[in-house]
């Protein structure tokens, strides 16, 4: 017999299992829009692992973002592959910071590598959100504790949750379940690390 099953923010593109999902790129285009808004045209993007599905949707929704808002295409201004973590942003933001001309505002893959970028721009002498506005993703505890508090994309998690278990105990029932992705939508937090240029 099988084995009831159901991903959560995990996907298989090549299996047909139920399937729980943050709308990545919808989350980055939330941010994107925002950043618009606030006059921002030369945003940078460090990226998560290549290798992860979320990361791949998340650079997906960023260079949507550059066409749709008409953002700066340089090539400097994306950091690729960064692991999750708050030294891999600083890495990352300090290498954007030698770049001839600097991003104005800085959207990541997670808000550790947020942090990490955070801790670069202070460690530099700029100021955030006045000289940077840096935007994270996730919503994790530490973004509304750190200075200034982080304006980021929130992961309803628990939302998440409850749909995963509520599709398996359906299936656990002997209900059929279609195999379908569910997107799950964000929404953006907006806190004080961006501000309009």
């Amino acid at each position: 017999t099988e084995i009831p099953m159901v991903l959560l923010d995990y996907y298989i593109p090549t299996e047909d299992i139920p399937t729980v999902l943050v709308d990545n790129v919808d989350g980055i285009l939330k941010a994107c829009k925002y950043l618009a808004s606030c006059g921002h045209k030369r945003v940078a993007y460090l990226s998560g692992d290549s290798v992860e599905t979320s990361a791949q949707e998340r650079l997906y929704g960023y260079q949507r973002a550059q066409v749709m808002y008409r953002f700066d295409s340089d090539p400097n201004l994306i950091a690729r592959d960064c692991k999750s973590r708050i030294d891999e942003g600083f890495r990352a933001m300090s290498y954007l910071l030698t770049i001839k001309s600097l991003p104005t505002a800085v959207l990541t893959y997670n808000d550790l590598i947020a942090i990490g970028a955070m801790d670069a721009v202070k460690q530099h002498g700029l100021s955030i959100p006045k000289d940077i506005s840096i935007v994270g993703f996730d919503d994790i505890r530490m973004a509304s504790e750190v200075n200034p508090t982080l304006t980021t994309v929130h992961v309803p998690k628990r939302t998440m949750g409850i749909m995963a278990v509520r599709r398996l105990l359906q299936i656990v029932k002997g209900n059929q379940d279609d195999g379908q992705k569910v997107l799950i939508p964000t929404r953006l937090m907006i806190r004080n690390s961006t501000a309009e240029l």
